[in-house]
């Protein structure tokens, strides 16, 4: 891939192949994670996350072939950094509540993450012309956002309190 980018559109291809691999690794490395959930509430909306991940990378793929865009891969290092921060507090957690806790972390950093970049891609597909490409993006971030709030709830109201007389 040329790693110039002259325009909008290029960095709308650039960001979404990042976003891509997000989707990707979501949908490979949450199942790992979920095994590590003992708060039943927690393991649905995992699932939501994982039905989410793959809504984003099955519409990028439309993107990609829509707009003839060439499908390389572009490693996200934002993801993999957040993936491999997880796995390493999951090895060191003691607590099943308090692992919980590292694990919505997890997943409300990768919605923000998310959040951040399918609202920029949004914005970008409106002024390269691909309005329908952004109300559907926007759809997708909307997701995104109801799901981190379910996980606020949750962290607030159960799992942060349960962490929070873990053993000290």
């Amino acid at each position: 891939m040329n790693n110039t980018i002259e325009n909008l559109r290029e960095l709308f291809v650039q960001q979404s192949l990042l976003l891509y691999d997000t989707a990707m690794r979501e949908q490979s490395e949450l199942p790992y994670i979920a095994k590590n959930i003992s708060t039943p509430e927690l393991k649905e909306l995992v699932q939501k996350k994982l039905r989410s991940s793959k809504n984003t990378g099955d519409f990028l793929q439309e993107v990609f072939h829509t707009m003839d865009i060439r499908h390389e891969v572009e490693k996200s290092a934002c993801c993999e950094c957040i993936l491999t921060q997880t796995e390493e507090l999951i090895d060191r957690s003691k607590d099943p509540f308090v692992c919980d806790a590292v694990i919505v972390n997890t997943l409300q950093q990768l919605c923000h993450n998310n959040i951040v970049s399918l609202g920029s891609l949004a914005s970008y597909a409106r002024e390269i012309g691909q309005k329908e490409i952004a109300f559907s993006l926007e759809g997708l971030s909307a997701e995104e956002e109801n799901t981190d709030k379910e996980l606020a709830r949750l962290a607030k109201h159960s799992i942060n309190r349960k962490a929070s007389f873990s053993i000290m």
